[in-house]
């Protein structure tokens, strides 16, 4: 173990366990990646069309500044498309947010998938980020925007500084956060920051790497004018004909352990980072002139901290650009260090190569990308060809050092020692930065896989919305029909511990790979809104069944259980014990057989981390449920069953503070329905049933309404207890049901293994600055258009609009509000069943009159409908809905308890309210709509606007499920409106 004092703890190696990338070439996964390499393959092009006006600044004469004098680079496809949603945010401002933040959000994300770690597990957590980021386009095309439309997301949105705290934010965490820029060396300095935070104690898990992407052309003008771009926009590393480096972008993202740590946690672990180091070229030729003392410095001083000889290196990957005058310089370098220098002989040369060759130079996330190659050749035992050489610079003196440049794949070198490689990455200002990398140590005999007893395994497939959740199914279903070999086991386990439970679940037991291929392709080809979705917000209640179910007597009714599962068993005994020394009676009788295996079933699902809101039992399983809140010791619950639930006993019970709920009448009358009727008035939850199968499950249905709650059955004592258990650990977890996985697991040898990651749903996002105006009102006011005592009972508001874009929603809303508030004089009262009958199109050059028209009913509600006019065209209807007649609503009231009980925030709302104000400008409510749903609102069953707003700041909170939402706005000092069913419909079913 490398845990102590002094060296041994400064030098524990950091535990590489997880990566996520986007690199040129269409790499986006680790493995992939590999295989692009393997193959020589280049990700290197022309520069896309979609960048800048490619021909027009584009020349072929090295002496015309103010043009790029560069044919291509290496360029990720689509780089303005995000999953907005997916990351809670509102498609107005993802807009403003800059492509690099995106794109670490997405590798971030990817790289904790690839390490098997749930990201919502690192919440509250001291993980730590270290994101090197360079590049500034996005804040250069913002220019293009006026003063007016520059929004307040611009300023997080375009900072460097919320590259990593944006990250931060988004997974919750409260380690170190830093942006850092040393240009071409930023990612690897973040690797080196990263290691030294894990050894000092910052942080106990970190996530470091680098992100750049080019949509302007100022910086490829300004290389340009430097000379420094390679015409034909590759990197011709070593080569004669070596001109200059070709501009790439990309984002990659790797997770950080210590040793010790990643061990313990049964991380599968990709690599070692011995040793690392930075330095500084100082006072060279001139700030961009590579100084060689001072990178053969910086190696050293990363062997050093490593505590390696030079002999333990067998390949560098070098910094390598292609540039006629760095690459002699670094080769001379290495040499120096590492070959003739460290007496290294001809007949042992040291491969180096350059993984710029492949992808160009991805300036802040080079390094990264150089570790990445490092990590996939000491896995695979090879080294990757070289590409781009056909003559060797004859500015490097190859016959002078024990040096060699590997052009087609090769075998590791051999070695008594482990792999080891050493990754060069040095910035254009100076700032040099050097990693020691080492293979994964061997896999310990406990991390072979092993069956379970039954050979059952749980299968999740858990997703932000219905289409995602398809799309992750049909991946998982290739994957796994791609692999005849595939350990169900290892798969199935990793898909629950492995991976972030979402809104949309699909989960089974599953014991083979048929099984495993037929759940998944029926998931992948459901009908869109057939998933199971999650009761998000709803709660969990444990019901436990009553003499009722006593006919299942004897040691048989726990005995499939008793075998399957040790806490089970445990708990069963305790009870068994009880029962013997206290009252002299058997758990073969059946009230005693019915507690214990009750009680024990019940310390099962609390085990697997299962925390129910509220118990309620039936009978006997009142005194089951009262031992387990703890409401009873389990040695008098066990004196009261044995008595028979004898009211003298009664009297001579001691009762403690519940730690869950107990709806209960032990002490009183039996009212069983009445308690399922407090239960049910407490909102939807998760039923489930504490007791052999159908023991108490239809009684509690006949008490509440059926639909409202999701039902999770007991075992059958007849059926394998692991098979059934499991399959209600997999139901329970489809309905809403919060499980702790490896708790689930615990006892149950086995591995995690490579799983196809989340499909991010992106869409492009980006700045408006050729988009259409917004609609607006023409002067601002809503006017009345009909006379108060005109007799007709009908009063219609109007108000202009000017603009091309789509009439929101939120501007209907907005209307309707206006007008309650000229005939109420108050805006508090809850608009219902508000229904988009026709959307509300751009005028398209014209002006266009929207009207309310209310009419008050006989049941004091108040009609409205929204019609509008352009011109002389003819009226057209567009919504209708209804003002309540009073104020007061419970219903908003309990939709407030209960988004509030949910703690999460989709984040701030664009803009702020002014204090004061009667009513919300429409921009908000439309900035609210869209984070918490995926697609034009048509439906709102409740907005209730609560009180004017009084705080600067508003955010939102929201609950999903398939396309409703239920949300609230709020200030600082609390609700400020909810809306109830709040329905969209899915962008591909519009016209």
């Amino acid at each position: 173990m490398w845990k102590g004092a002094g060296d041994v703890e400064r030098r524990e190696p950091i535990a590489i366990v997880g990566v996520g990338l986007r690199f040129p070439g269409g790499n986006d996964t680790y493995d992939g990646f590999g295989e692009f390499l393997a193959q020589g393959c280049s990700g290197t092009g022309p520069i896309p069309e979609d960048r800048w006006d490619v021909a027009a600044l584009a020349s072929a004469d090295p002496d015309d500044r103010g043009s790029v004098r560069t044919a291509g680079g290496g360029f990720l496809d689509d780089v303005g498309a995000f999953d907005a949603r997916f990351f809670n945010m509102a498609p107005r401002r993802a807009r403003y947010v800059d492509p690099q933040q995106r794109l670490v959000l997405e590798c971030a994300w990817a790289a904790l998938e690839h390490a098997n770690i749930d990201p919502t597990t690192l919440r509250g957590g001291d993980a730590g980020v270290y994101v090197g980021v360079a590049c500034f386009d996005y804040l250069i095309e913002l220019a293009k925007l006026p003063g007016a439309e520059l929004d307040a997301a611009i300023g997080t949105g375009t900072a460097h500084s919320a590259v990593a705290g944006r990250l931060s934010y988004f997974l919750g965490l409260h380690g170190p956060s830093i942006s850092l820029d040393t240009a071409c060396s930023s990612s690897l300095v973040a690797l080196h920051l990263a290691a030294e935070a894990l050894r000092g104690g910052e942080c106990s898990i970190a996530l470091c790497g680098g992100v750049s992407v080019i949509h302007q052309p100022f910086f490829h003008i300004v290389l340009s004018n430097a000379k420094m771009l390679a015409p034909d926009g590759r990197c011709k590393t070593f080569d004669q004909s070596a001109d200059g480096y070709g501009r790439s972008e990309g984002c990659g993202i790797a997770v950080l352990k210590r040793l010790s740590d990643a061990e313990r946690d049964g991380d599968r672990i990709l690599g070692l980072v011995r040793g690392t180091a930075i330095r500084q070229d100082g006072a060279s030729g001139g700030l961009t002139v590579p100084s060689g003392t001072a990178q053969a410095a910086v190696m050293r001083a990363a062997l050093a901290n490593a505590g390696l000889e030079p002999s333990g290196i067998q390949y560098v990957e070098a910094h390598g650009t292609g540039t006629p005058l760095g690459d002699p310089i670094e080769v001379a370098a290495i040499d120096t260090v590492l070959g003739s220098g460290a007496g290294r002989g001809e007949d042992s040369p040291l491969p180096i190569a350059s993984v710029k060759t492949n992808i160009g130079h991805m300036e802040a996330v080079a390094g990264l990308g150089g570790l990445v190659k490092v990590l996939l050749q000491l896995r695979d035992g090879e080294i990757y060809p070289h590409l781009n050489m056909t003559e060797p610079s004859s500015l490097i003196p190859w016959d002078r050092y024990p040096l060699q440049v590997p052009l087609a794949r090769t075998a590791w070198p051999e070695t008594q020692e482990p792999r080891r490689a050493l990754v060069n990455s040095f910035g254009f200002a100076g700032t040099l930065a050097t990693a020691v990398v080492e293979q994964a140590p061997a896999l310990g005999p406990d991390a072979d896989p092993a069956a379970s007893t039954d050979g059952m395994q749980v299968l999740t497939v858990s997703a932000r919305t219905d289409s995602a959740l398809r799309a992750l199914a049909g991946e998982y279903w290739r994957h796994v029909e791609a692999r005849p070999d595939l350990d169900v086991t290892a798969f199935c386990r990793t898909t629950t511990i492995g991976r972030a439970a979402h809104d949309l679940r699909v989960a089974a037991a599953v014991g083979s790979r048929a099984a495993l291929l037929q759940v998944l392709e029926q998931a992948a080809s459901a009908e869109p809104g057939t998933a199971s979705s999650a009761l998000r917000g709803g709660q969990t209640a444990f019901v436990f069944a009553g003499s009722a179910a006593s006919s299942n007597e004897g040691k048989g009714l726990g005995a499939a259980a008793y075998r399957a599962f040790p806490v089970f068993r445990r708990h069963f005994d305790d009870c068994d014990r009880l029962f013997a020394t206290e009252t002299g009676i058997s758990v073969s009788d059946a009230q005693p057989a019915l507690f214990a295996f009750e009680y024990a079933l019940a310390r099962l699902w609390l085990d697997w981390g299962v925390r129910p809101d509220a118990l309620i039992g039936h009978g006997l399983g009142e005194v089951t449920a009262a031992a387990v809140a703890e409401v009873l010791d389990l040695p008098e619950a066990v004196r009261l069953v044995a008595a028979r639930g004898s009211e003298a006993v009664l009297g001579d019970l001691h009762f403690g503070e519940p730690v869950f709920t107990l709806l209960s009448t032990v002490t009183g009358a039996a009212d069983f329905a009445g308690n399922m009727a407090a239960l049910d008035e407490r909102g939807p939850h998760v039923l489930i049933e504490i007791g052999p199968k159908g023991s108490v499950a239809p009684l509690a249905r006949e008490c509440v309404p059926v639909e409202r709650h999701r039902w999770v059955g007991g075992p059958d004592p007849a059926e394998s207890a692991g098979e059934v258990l499991r399959a209600a650990a997999a139901e329970a977890f489809a309905a809403g049901a919060t499980l702790d996985w490896r708790r689930f697991h615990e006892g149950r040898p086995g591995r995690m293994i490579t799983v196809p990651g989340y499909r991010f749903e992106r869409k492009r996002h980006w700045i408006p600055v050729s988009a259409p105006p917004a609609q607006e009102a023409g002067d601002g006011v809503v006017r009345e258009v009909t006379a108060a005592g005109s007799g007709s009972g009908v009063r219609e508001f109007a108000t202009v609009l000017k603009g091309s874009a789509p009439v929101p929603t939120a501007a209907f809303i907005e209307l309707v509000l206006a007008a309650q508030y000229a005939v109420f004089g108050t805006t508090d009262r809850p608009v219902r069943r508000l229904e988009v009958r026709q959307p509300l199109p751009g005028g398209a050059g014209k002006s266009i009159e929207m009207r309310a028209r209310l009419r008050v009913r006989t049941d004091a509600a108040t009609e409205v409908e929204i019609v509008s006019r352009a011109g002389e065209d003819a009226e057209c209807r567009h919504a209708v809905a209804e003002i309540a007649a009073g104020r007061r609503d419970e219903a908003s009231d309990a939709l407030v308890e209960e988004l509030e009980k949910l703690g999460l925030s989709d984040g701030p709302v664009r803009g702020n309210a002014v204090p004061g104000a009667r009513h919300l400008p429409p921009e908000i409510l439309d900035d609210v709509f869209q984070t918490a749903s995926a697609g034009a609102v048509v439906r709102v069953e409740s907005f209730h606007l609560l009180r004017e707003p009084r705080g600067a700041a508003l955010r939102s909170i929201s609950r999903r499920e398939s396309t409703t939402a239920d949300l609230m706005l709020a200030d600082e000092y609390g609700a400020v409106l909810v809306a109830r069913g709040v329905v969209h419909e899915p962008e591909g079913n519009r016209p």
